[in-house]
């Protein structure tokens, strides 16, 4: 829960009330806050306004002349767009009557006037944590509901290839020649060693969203990393011509776990060397900056689209690009790479240009 004092700073707030005395001491009460606020003063501008900027909340009265609040909120909660706005009436009307109106149209809360300052502060702000935590939940589930259905394509779509290519060597294997019968036989092998790299990553990611894996943090110095991955990808770099070099302008230590360490650089370099052509030449960098340690990769290679730089690190896309020689990605990698360094305390971020190169930076705690 956030301190009731500091989430005014980023909600904004409609106040509707037809009485410019009333309109003045709630916009004073809610602007010592450091809220945004939006005001209005009849019953159609406040519908206006709250289709157009979607507030966080909205303090109504009732007895306005012409759309009363009641009409207001009714409009509001008829409309999608601002059906999930909570609304609280500030009103002098407190008979039964009116009450169980206002619930029924969907209003949250009462407030009657004369009202006690701290007690609108304290209600308002329970409102807004609750309604922004429902937000969160909701975009959370939605986001996971997309990412399973797109994890159960990406599944589903290579099996369906080793399922075809597996029916052809069963029909036709008395007829193939030993050349055929090795083309798909290899071609059944890449399709396998792919969709295990994906199931891997998969539960990676599944278990670090669940804090199913513990933390081993210890001091690990970035020539240890680079030497351990440059020692292990250098065969895949040589294969394309690609130099591998490292350069290390700090003696400071990482304080994170070290296998995650690792990963996260040895994923990055591999996407380096993925990307890059022939003949380039990709950086393995490490700096302290501020009692963090900044790695970079930085290569020469195919670099990003501005559409490509969109749906990086996002859950609810899988995004996979062929790399210079036709490899394949298991899409995951840069999301769980994400998830690696954030459960480590540092941030992950990334410069690139079409064309020209990508250099992907992370940054990870030294104490």
């Amino acid at each position: 829960m956030r301190n009731s004092e500091t989430i005014f700073n980023d909600s904004t707030i409609l106040i509707v009330d037809d009485i410019p005395e009333n309109l003045q001491v709630l916009g004073n009460t809610f602007a010592s806050k450091n809220a945004n606020l939006i005001i209005a003063q009849d019953g159609e501008t406040a519908i206006s306004n709250a289709k157009e900027e979607i507030p966080d909340i909205i303090l109504l009265d009732i007895a306005m002349p012409g759309t009363n609040g009641f009409d207001v909120c009714r409009a509001l909660k008829e409309d999608p767009t601002t059906c999930n706005i909570p609304i609280i009436f500030v009103t002098a009307k407190n008979n039964s009557e009116d009450l169980q109106m206002g619930f029924e149209m969907g209003a949250v809360d009462y407030i009657t006037k004369p009202f006690n300052t701290s007690e609108l502060l304290m209600r308002v702000s329970n409102h807004l944590e609750l309604s922004k935590s429902k937000r969160s939940l909701e975009k959370l589930l939605d986001d996971k509901n997309k990412f399973i259905s797109l994890v159960a394509h990406d599944i589903k779509s290579p099996l369906s290839g080793v399922k075809s290519l597996m029916g052809i060597l069963v029909e036709e294997y008395d007829t193939m020649d030993e050349a055929e019968k090795k083309e798909i036989v290899e071609s059944l092998y890449e399709s396998i060693v792919n969709q295990y790299n994906f199931v891997d990553d998969l539960l990676k990611w599944g278990q670090l969203q669940l804090n199913r894996i513990d933390l081993n943090k210890e001091f690990v110095t970035p020539e240890h990393i680079f030497n351990s991955i440059i020692s292990v990808l250098k065969i895949n770099a040589t294969n394309k011509s690609i130099s591998l070099d490292s350069d290390i302008r700090t003696d400071a230590k990482i304080f994170a776990d070290a296998t995650h360490v690792e990963n996260v650089i040895s994923n990055l370099v591999s996407n380096a060397i993925k990307f890059s052509p022939k003949d380039s030449h990709i950086i393995i960098a490490a700096e302290s900056v501020d009692q963090m340690i900044v790695i970079s990769v930085k290569d020469n290679g195919l670099g990003m689209s501005d559409s490509d730089k969109e749906k990086l690190f996002k859950k609810n896309i899988i995004h996979t690009t062929l790399g210079t020689s036709e490899e394949k990605g298991t899409g995951l990698g840069l999301l769980l790479t994400k998830e690696m360094v954030e459960k480590n305390g540092g941030q992950i971020w990334f410069d690139s240009e079409l064309g020209k190169g990508t250099t992907f930076f992370v940054s990870f705690p030294t104490e």
